[in-house]
């Protein structure tokens, strides 16, 4: 099962429970301010993104910005994994790559991540 630099999977025979997304609201209440709100919804568009995917636990995908980003946020914990500059926790990417699995748009069958 493929999955982004940084986010644990578990060996593929052992059940594992399907982790619910977050609500919008939850998602929300996660940013550490009212601006990471309004970058990450600028970043939920669809030709920024590439290589979405989603397992049990874990969402990913490739963010397009002044670099590309690869990102992953573990459902388990909500921890989102960026390497952009920000020192924001959650930054915009990871509040983004919610936004967008909560609008249904992270395939539910993982898809292999780009390098």
């Amino acid at each position: 099962m493929g999955c982004a630099p940084g986010v644990h999977d578990l060996p593929a025979r052992e059940a594992r429970p399907i982790l619910p997304l977050p609500t919008h609201d939850e998602i929300l209440a996660l940013a550490p301010d009212a601006s990471s709100v309004a970058a990450a919804r600028k970043a939920t568009a669809a030709r920024l993104w590439r290589g979405l995917g989603r397992s049990e636990r874990a969402l990913w995908g490739i963010c397009a910005g002044s670099a590309d980003y690869a990102v992953a946020v573990d459902l388990d914990g909500r921890v989102g994994r960026c390497p952009c500059p920000s020192r924001k926790i959650p930054c915009k990417h990871a509040l983004a790559l919610l936004l967008i699995a909560a609008e249904g748009r992270v395939p539910a069958a993982p898809a292999a991540p780009e390098a």
